[in-house]
C-alpha cells in the first residue's frame, strides 16, 4: 500500500465535479450525489464508501478548521498588533472545537455560530466580527471545495486503515 501519484491524481479528478458543485453551491449536502459517485469510483469496498460519505458530509469540514482560526488570527493581530495570550487563544481553540458540534453544515452556519466564541474569548469587537462575517462568506465557497476534497478522500484513508484491522 504504497502512494501512488497516478492513483492520487485519479483519486482527485473524481473529487473535482462534487468540488465544483460545492463551490458553486456553498452546501456539502448538495454534493452527496456527485460526491458518492466519485469516491466509489476511488474505492474498492463500496459498501463501506456509501456509509461513510453521508455520515460525514455535515461533519467533517476540514475547510473551515483551518480557515475560520487563520481569519480570526489574522483578524486579531490587524486589531491589537501582536499575537493573543496561549491562555486566550487556547480557551478560543477549545470553545471553537465544542461549538463546531453545533454548526450545521449550512452556508454561513458555522460563522454565525463563531461570533460569540470570538467575542468572548478573543475580545473581538463588533467592527471586527462583522468583517470576519464577511470574509467567511467570500471565502465559504472555498471552504465548501476543500470540504468535499477531503470528504471524497476520507474513505480511501479509511478503507486502508480498515482493511488493516480485519
Amino acid at each position: 500500500m504504497s502512494f501512488n501519484i497516478k492513483r492520487t491524481i485519479l483519486a482527485i479528478q473524481n473529487i473535482i465535479p462534487a468540488a465544483i458543485i460545492g463551490f458553486s453551491t456553498m452546501s456539502s449536502a448538495a454534493t452527496l450525489p456527485v460526491l458518492t459517485s466519485g469516491a466509489m469510483k476511488n474505492s474498492k469496498d463500496h459498501e463501506l464508501t456509501q456509509s461513510i460519505i453521508p455520515s460525514i458530509t455535515n461533519t467533517h469540514m476540514l475547510g473551515d478548521a483551518l480557515g475560520i482560526p487563520l481569519m480570526a488570527l489574522s483578524l486579531y493581530v490587524l486589531q491589537y498588533h501582536n499575537m493573543p495570550e496561549f491562555s486566550a487563544y487556547l480557551t478560543f481553540a477549545i470553545s471553537y472545537v465544542l461549538a463546531k458540534f453545533a454548526a450545521a453544515g449550512i452556508p454561513g452556519g458555522t460563522i454565525i455560530v463563531m461570533i460569540p466564541v470570538l467575542e468572548s474569548s478573543l475580545q473581538f469587537t463588533p467592527e471586527m466580527s462583522g468583517i470576519i462575517l464577511m470574509m467567511y462568506i467570500l471565502f465559504d465557497p472555498f471552504c465548501t471545495a476543500f470540504n468535499i476534497f477531503g470528504n471524497g478522500l476520507f474513505p480511501i484513508v479509511f478503507e486502508k486503515i480498515w482493511q488493516r484491522l480485519k
